[in-house]
């Protein structure tokens, strides 16, 4: 849920500028509009050492805590997040006391410092339940339930959210303001979204469809901007369906058409996601050589992503397959080596090995394997290669004994016969004397 739908009501009109700007002839709120045009904290540092009001400063952080991650730092996000905690609590301030908590919820599952996520979960229910009832106790209640999404238990999400859902379309919108309205059509749009996306996990497709047309029918009517967040989401979603489907073809132009946009507007988080997703489709595809490719410039720029799979494991994974594929040795067994390393890090077991099953590509008991015949195959050239030389090195040694005894043998019987010479020469010599 991008850790809060509540605070994430902004729509982007994103127009990029690529002068650099001189920050101080900016205004407060000029600062605010070009992080959000330009998806850069840099602006939100430069409103911080103005002299903030502690409302203001409050609307800070939580523009700052959304932004953050949103383009995938989540360490900034999680700093300012405990920062907002802290100040909210000391100011008593209910709402953003919940926008801080819900971040955390998320980015301490990025770092997977479970134990922390499950306590911010629990810390975000009881904050919920001293609300007065209100759409926004309903949507804060909804948005810490993705608690369970995270963690794995799809079903119970599933359940959940499909409750919460029918529970927000009873809200009778066209007694509410404009503004108001809106609201309510984006927390139903992501609440959607999410819930498709859950239903893809659980490869139960007919929901997941049926969801995700309901989402991008609201996206498409209050929505429309290619850069808008969820309208992104939209196509995550939509290419996962569709690779869960097995139709590869058709989910690499899903994601080629979003990997385009994201990169235009800075949101490096669905890069790399959909970088990692096009790995996929196209060793499925059999063209390796795109397949290691979109893995290494995953790899290469690696973000940290709130969801059940590890994408950084998947990178790994698929960077070995396609160099298996393509038999390129080296690398395969350095991605072999950094997908094993990344896998006994994963605390949660499922998560390991939970697309491979789906799309039944090689198990890690495989890559394990791999790895070990590859080593074992290139220890054997070496071992070859060190025996050859000592080989060579003793046979030439012997060899070389060998000629230096035929030399001393024809140096010795030279000697011999010069020897000889010398005394037949010296007798002759005598007898002429006698003579």
């Amino acid at each position: 849920m991008k850790y809060i739908l509540l605070i994430l009501f902004v729509t982007f009109s994103t127009k990029a500028l690529s002068q650099k700007d001189s920050l101080d002839v900016f205004s407060k709120d000029q600062l605010y509009e070009k992080a959000e045009t330009q998806n850069k904290t840099l602006y939100l540092d430069e409103l911080y050492t103005r002299n903030l009001t502690n409302s203001e400063l409050l609307d800070y952080y939580e523009k700052y805590i959304r932004l953050s991650y949103q383009i995938g730092d989540y360490q900034k996000s999680k700093s300012k997040s405990l920062e907002l905690l802290k100040f909210s609590q000391k100011e008593k301030n209910t709402h953003y006391e919940l926008v801080a908590t819900l971040s955390l919820l998320e980015v301490e599952f990025v770092f997977q410092n479970f134990e922390n996520s499950k306590k911010y979960y629990l810390l975000t229910k009881s904050i919920v339940k001293k609300l007065p009832e209100s759409t926004d106790k309903f949507v804060a209640g909804m948005d810490a339930d993705f608690f369970y999404y995270l963690h794995g238990d799809f079903d119970k999400y599933c359940l959940v959210m499909e409750s919460n859902i029918n529970n927000l379309k009873k809200q009778d919108t066209k007694k509410l303001n404009k503004e108001d309205a809106e609201y309510v059509q984006y927390v139903t749009a992501g609440s959607l979204l999410y819930l498709a996306d859950a239903y893809v996990m659980i490869q139960d497709f007919k929901n997941a469809n049926l969801r995700l047309s309901e989402a991008e029918k609201i996206l498409k009517e209050q929505f429309p901007d290619e850069a808008f967040t969820f309208c992104m989401k939209a196509k995550i979603v939509k290419g996962k369906l569709l690779l869960f489907q097995k139709k590869f073809k058709e989910s690499i132009s899903v994601f080629e058409k979003n990997l385009v946009v994201a990169e235009k507007y800075n949101f490096d988080d669905i890069v790399y996601q959909s970088r990692i997703f096009l790995a996929m489709n196209y060793f499925n595809v059999t063209d390796y050589q795109k397949s290691l490719f979109y893995a290494e410039s995953a790899i290469k720029s690696s973000e940290k992503v709130a969801d059940f799979i590890d994408f950084n494991l998947e990178s790994k994974r698929y960077a070995f397959l396609a160099s298996k594929k393509l038999k390129l040795n080296e690398k395969s067994i350095h991605y072999a080596d950094l997908y094993i390393n990344e896998s006994n890090e994963i605390k949660i077991k499922k998560r390991r090995d939970f697309i491979n099953q789906i799309i039944a590509n090689d198990s890690v008991k495989e890559m394990q394997d791999e790895k070990s015949e590859l080593t074992n195959y290139l220890m054997a050239i070496i071992v070859f290669f060190v025996f050859s030389l000592m080989f060579l090195y003793f046979y030439n040694k012997k060899k070389r004994k060998k000629m230096l005894s035929h030399y001393q043998n024809i140096i010795d019987q030279y000697n011999i016969k010069k020897d000889d010479t010398k005394r037949s020469n010296s007798k002759i010599e005598k007898g002429d004397s006698i003579t």
